[in-house]
């Protein structure tokens, strides 16, 4: 042992033989202190929590005692009496002798026993009044009180004698957690001092074993590295090469060659001499068959070697391909996902490549949903994706969403190219689509847009698409639609619109017309519809225009609320103030209609503005009723239960079955004018509303026509019995003043 490692060893075995003294001296001092902890917890196991049994038991026992002989009072069963008295007795003795056992000062158990003698024979003398045949019951409820105030009068005692051991348990409970606690201060002060000396041991210790470990690791390192581990010289010999390289040659399938064929061609032989005159690193991948390796390529320049290590990549690659394949394909169909979509239309873009996207949606995927389950619908569409796949061989498709596809031309598609695509795909769906779950039918609807000729981005290509698709959706006659800036400033019109129509109330830029209804049999006005107008900077929005689009938002709700209050403040003012005797008419939309505090809403309408309810008629369309009438109908009833008038708006050109019509609680009926606008000369239209009003007639109701503009309309709605009509051949629709100034005249 040479000199350098003697003096670490000596220190080394000085340490150690101080750690040693410390750890006995510990344990001499543990073991004192454990000893006074065990004597304090034999004094609480063996004396003290008997002698707080005894005493607890002891009072619950007199309790019992005391019960016994409430018990004998109660029932005189003289049998049951004597022996429970007995048995409680020998109990409390027992205890008693518990106390006695236990070393407890006599000084303090004397006046117990006392009072125990002074009870029982308190009990003794209740048993043999109990026995005298004679009327003592006084007597025996005396010395029943008397047991009672000597049991209650043992209780302090008891209590002092509980006391007393409690204190002494407190007093040995503190002693003992101070022990610990001593003890506990010494062990970690001696455990420092212990953990300090050993860290000393073990420096010294490492110092000598140091140098010899780490050349033996580095001699091993090569040897035992999994990975194979190569030096090759500058022009290509391999002067070393570890057991891993022949591993990975068998894995290979190169076993029978040398490890040079490991190395990829040409690997080192670029090497420049300029760039052999220093250190460096650079990395490669390689494949061989289904293995791939990544080189890391040290070179040393001080010996002029390559140090390569050869390290097995496929796990990662295998990896790598399950990712990618995970974010660029849709999960269901394994068709390339919008994701891959965004990166291929980038990609020409960038290149000015001229596309063609079209878009593919499934428009009755939510109702397939909502009839049958999301896990069914998404069946029907992989279905649907691998039928695409072989209808569209040499088009790039793509599973975008749940419900939508994507094809792209590498070229500006002809339209008549997407015609025979749109024809071609409408054939495929026109055959049901056969599932696990079933047979269903699918409907496609289709937008298409071009690169460079309408778009200037990959995302302006993807939006003018999609726009085009809704539009293929609104559009109930058209399911395919080709992306041209009309449709953009048609949507951009809409919303703006839309941004304008939310403020229109506060602006009050809305406004009520009235057109006056005409009785064919009195000819006198009886009643007046609403209609709501729409001023904007001076100009009148068609309701065409802004009605739909408030029904779309939802904005028809409050618009709604606002009409009909407004109605109503006016019809006060006709029928109330200027005595007209004349029902207003106020259209309520299906979204209106369906909200769920409408009656509440028109009951509060009523309320506020003061008209008496049997001059507010409401007009409902026969749309409301769809998938929906029994709920509907309980809302017509409590409407009518408010004393307003209800009549159904468009009818004929809806849906209500009959069954249902019967029931409904309303007063009107008016006829659609799309009947009524030929019916001065179409046969088939005549029929039609000779068969309206005779089924309101037969169903009591009164009938109305709407858009009557020919004095020809009026004579064959005269001759056909109808009640009222409405229309400009009569007038047109009166603003407030000019209302009243037509009623002045009528």
């Amino acid at each position: 042992m040479n000199n350098i490692v003697k003096p670490y060893l000596f220190k080394a075995s000085l340490v150690s033989v101080l750690a040693v003294a410390f750890g006995l001296a510990l344990s001499v001092v543990v073991y004192l202190s454990s000893e006074k902890v065990r004597e304090n917890a034999i004094d609480l196991v063996d004396t003290r929590i008997p002698v707080l049994s005894a005493i607890q038991h002891l009072s619950a026992d007199l309790s019992e005692h005391e019960r016994i002989v409430y018990e004998y009072y109660a029932s005189q069963n003289e049998l049951t009496f004597v022996a429970a008295i007995k048995s409680n007795k020998a109990v409390i003795e027992q205890q008693l002798e518990k106390l006695y056992q236990q070393a407890i000062a006599p000084a303090q158990l004397a006046p117990i026993k006392q009072q125990l003698a002074k009870l029982h024979a308190s009990v003794d003398k209740f048993h043999q009044l109990m026995l005298v045949q004679a009327n003592n019951w006084d007597q025996v409820r005396a010395e029943l009180a008397q047991i009672s105030a000597l049991r209650r009068m043992t209780l302090p005692y008891l209590s002092e004698l509980n006391a007393d051991n409690q204190a002494r348990v407190n007093q040995g409970h503190q002693a003992t957690l101070s022990q610990m606690s001593n003890t506990r201060n010494t062990v970690v002060v001696f455990g420092i001092a212990i953990v300090l000396l050993a860290l000393l041991i073990a420096w010294y210790t490492r110092q000598y074993l140091i140098t010899s470990a780490f050349n033996t690791r580095l001699a091993l390192f090569s040897e035992r590295n999994p990975n194979a581990v190569m030096s090759v010289t500058a022009g290509g010999k391999v002067t070393y090469s570890n057991p891993a390289c022949q591993q990975l040659l068998e894995r290979v399938g190169l076993q029978q060659q040398s490890t040079t064929s490991l190395l990829p061609d040409n690997l080192l032989s670029e090497q420049t001499a300029d760039s052999l005159a220093y250190d460096f690193v650079m990395r490669v991948e390689h494949q061989i068959g289904q293995v791939h390796l990544l080189f890391e390529v040290n070179w040393l320049a001080d010996i002029q070697t390559y140090d390569i290590h050869i390290l097995d990549i496929s796990e990662q690659k295998q990896a790598q391909d399950e990712i990618k394949q995970l974010a660029y394909n849709h999960q269901e169909s394994k068709l390339p996902n919008h994701y891959k979509l965004d990166i291929d239309l980038d990609y020409y873009v960038i290149n000015q490549i001229s596309v063609t996207l079209g878009l593919i949606n499934v428009s009755n995927y939510r109702a397939m949903v909502t009839r049958q389950g999301v896990e069914c619908s998404n069946g029907v569409v992989s279905q649907l994706a691998a039928m695409l796949v072989q209808a569209l061989p040499e088009l790039n498709l793509y599973h975008i969403a749940e419900n939508q596809f994507a094809v792209v031309w590498q070229r500006k598609a002809e339209t008549d190219e997407i015609d025979s695509l749109v024809e071609r795909l409408k054939l495929l769906v026109e055959d049901s689509i056969i599932t696990c779950n079933g047979e269903f039918f699918v409907e496609l609807d289709f937008g298409f847009s071009f690169y460079p000729q309408d778009s200037a981005s990959a995302t302006e290509l993807f939006k003018n698409a999609f726009t085009a698709s809704m539009a293929a959706v609104e559009q109930p006659h058209n399911n395919s639609v080709i992306f041209d800036r009309q449709l953009t400033e048609t949507i951009e019109k809409q919303v703006l619109l839309q941004d304008k129509l939310r403020s229109a109330i506060s602006a009050n830029e809305l406004f009520l017309v009235f057109q006056p209804q005409l009785d064919l049999s009195t000819d006198k006005i009886t009643g007046i519809e609403t209609l709501v107008r729409w001023r904007h900077q001076g100009d009148i929005v068609s309701p065409a225009e802004f009605i739909p689009l408030a029904e779309q938002t939802g904005l028809i709700v409050p618009i709604g609320q606002w009409i009909l209050k407004q109605a109503c403040l006016f019809a006060k003012h006709l029928t109330v103030e200027l005595e007209y005797s004349l029902a207003v008419a106020v259209n309520i939309s299906p979204r209106q209609f369906s909200h769920p505090k409408f009656v509440e809403s028109v009951e509060q309408i009523l309320s506020d503005t003061g008209l008496p309810p049997q001059f507010l008629e409401l007009e409902i369309t026969e749309g409301v009723f769809v998938d929906n009438e029994e709920a509907m109908l309980v809302v017509l009833k409590r409407l009518k239960s408010l004393g307003v008038q209800l009549s159904i708006d468009d009818f004929g050109t809806g849906y209500s079955s009959l069954a249902y019509l019967k029931q409904f609680p309303v007063d009107k009926l008016k006829i659609d004018q799309a009947f009524i606008r030929s019916s001065h000369e179409n046969d088939e239209d005549k029929v039609l509303v000779n068969t309206i009003i005779a089924l309101g007639q037969n169903l009591g109701l009164k009938l109305i026509a709407e858009g009557v503009e020919l004095i020809e309309h009026v004579d064959f709605l005269r001759a056909a019995q109808c009640d009222e009509i409405q229309g400009y051949w009569f007038s047109r629709p009166l603003e407030q003043a000019d209302l009243l100034a037509f009623l002045e005249k009528h």
